[in-house]
């Protein structure tokens, strides 16, 4: 490989010549003296003090090795920059910087420190297939179309801390062997991550994703931690791996995807903000899934996902889950397993009423259509009467309906003057035993013993269903009317008394008694 001089080429730069080399070896430091050109105020980027270079020549060292070092600090660019497939064997200083044309370092290698922070990129950026073998600064950098870091290599610390891009961001298969530092960083265009391998801890702490944000078949290594981050665009993270922690504390999001995700640490999700569809599909937790205070505004979806300990109260929840059966029944199992008993009852009172609602006559086990009928109206009664066992207030309830209902059929009749073969009517039968008691309606007070003693007559009958407190009155046969109606009517407050009785004690030992 030819040799050329540094020199040699800083006097091309400063007589404004193009700087063409390729297949060369640069010998020696490429440092341009401070103001050593005019800039014009107009032109001045933010990060460009009065004292900036201007470079107005191409440059394009390709395929080169460059041993010195380059100090292109606070230098505008207007042309454009080209050092595709150079080796940095020193450090490469270009803080400060304006890129106003096209900057090609894709297939280079940094052996030394690769200084870019706070410089701009005005036009595409290319640092794809590229190595960093020292630390990458690009800390506060501005790029204002797209830029490629795709299949990249960062051995050390990857510094992109509170940087802007503007276009499209392609982190796609590169490699990230140190810390990587995203903090506060802003992606106006999509983020793509997408195959990307974080060897170390990487923050995404306060980052902003306007639109898509791809970190499809990603590993993280160390601690991924996307804290407080706002991902306003759809974010795919299906098919990763976070064997560290994952932290996505009061995180937001719109549609989020983790189908067949591995979380093999700690993953923490509390507080955040799920605005559209949370896709779990297929996800699995290997440790603690801690979901506290997470706030759900439309889908969850947990088909075939697996988790040990998975910290969701049903309330969040309650609205959004998407119906699965395996998903309810290992919601079950969890809720039980964390002593989370009143968000177990309530999450099994609506996996009932939802699967009511599926069609039984499909799939593996199918189900007659009149068998199936039978059973969903089995199954509504069981909803509305006890609330499958969960709510042991509605047989009362019931009960107490029931009770008024049947007294009043027991005090009309007592009101006809419908008598039994001994001459007492249901008031006096029950009531007091004097010849005033079947007078007691003609006033008010007597009125009022009287729709008292129906109730009881009718409460007694009732209880009397299960034996178990109450023996049942004697039968009264009344004359005038069928005999086999209130007989039927006798029979049937006593069966609905011992139905009401039973599904009231199943409901205490599944939920107060367990």
């Amino acid at each position: 490989m030819m040799v050329v001089t540094a020199q040699e080429i800083l006097d091309k730069i400063e007589r404004g010549e193009p700087v063409e080399y390729d297949h060369v070896i640069v010998k020696g430091d490429l440092d341009l003296p401070k103001g050593s050109s005019e800039v014009s105020p107009g032109v001045i980027k933010r990060s460009l003090s009065k004292s900036a270079n201007f470079i107005s020549s191409p440059i394009k060292v390709n395929d080169s090795i460059i041993e010195g070092n380059i100090y292109f600090n606070n230098t505008m660019f207007n042309r454009t920059i080209d050092f595709s497939g150079s080796s940095f064997k020193g450090n490469a200083y270009f803080g400060g910087s304006s890129f106003r044309s096209y900057a090609y370092f894709n297939e280079s290698s940094f052996n030394g420190t690769a200084y870019f922070w706070k410089s701009s990129f005005t036009l595409y950026a290319k640092f794809s297939n590229s190595s960093f073998n020292g630390y990458a600064n690009f800390w506060n950098s501005s790029f204002r179309r797209d830029v490629g870091f795709g299949s990249s290599t960062f051995t050390r610390t990857a510094n992109f801390d509170s940087s802007y891009f503007s276009g499209k961001a392609n982190f796609w298969g590169s490699f990230f062997g140190g810390y990587a530092n995203f903090k506060n960083s802003f992606f106006k265009g999509d983020a793509v991550f997408d195959s990307s391998h974080f060897l170390g801890d990487v923050l995404f702490i306060g980052t902003d994703f306007a639109r898509h944000a791809d970190f499809w078949g990603t590993t993280f290594d160390g601690t991924a931690n996307f804290k407080g981050s706002d991902f306003i665009g759809d974010v795919g993270f299906n098919s990763s791996s976070f064997n560290g922690v994952a932290n996505f504390e009061g995180s937001t999001f719109n549609n989020s995807h983790f189908y067949l995700s591995k979380f093999n640490n700690l993953s923490l999700f509390n507080k955040a903000l799920f605005n559209r569809t949370a896709d779990f599909n297929s996800a699995r937790f290997r440790d603690d899934a801690i979901f506290e205070d997470a706030d759900f505004r439309d889908t969850l979806c947990l088909t075939w996902a697996k988790y040990d300990r998975l910290y969701v109260r049903w309330g969040k929840i309650i609205d959004h889950l998407e119906y699965d059966d395996t998903a309810y029944f290992a919601l079950l199992e969890n809720f039980k397993k964390l002593g989370y008993l009143e968000d177990y009852d309530a999450c099994y009172y609506e996996y009932r009423h939802l699967h009511r609602e599926q069609n039984w006559s499909v799939g593996y086990h199918k189900t007659m259509l009149p068998d199936e009928w039978g059973k969903k109206v089995f199954d509504f009664v069981l909803q509305y009467s006890c609330g499958y066992g969960k709510i042991p207030t509605w047989p009362l309830y019931w009960s107490a309906f029931f009770i008024i209902f049947f007294g009043v059929i027991w005090f009309v009749s007592g009101m006809d003057g419908h008598q039994g073969k001994d001459g007492r009517c249901v008031l006096e039968w029950f009531g007091q035993q004097n010849d005033s008691a079947k007078f007691r309606h003609r006033d008010w007070w007597g009125g009022a013993c009287a729709v008292v003693d129906a109730m009881l007559f009718s409460a007694t009958v009732f209880l009397s269903g299960t034996r178990l407190f109450v023996d049942p009155p004697k039968k009264l046969e009344l004359e005038g009317r069928p005999g086999t109606f209130f007989g039927a009517v006798f029979i049937l407050e006593r069966v609905l008394g011992a139905l009401f009785s039973i599904l009231f004690f199943l409901a205490i030992s599944g939920t107060v008694v367990r």
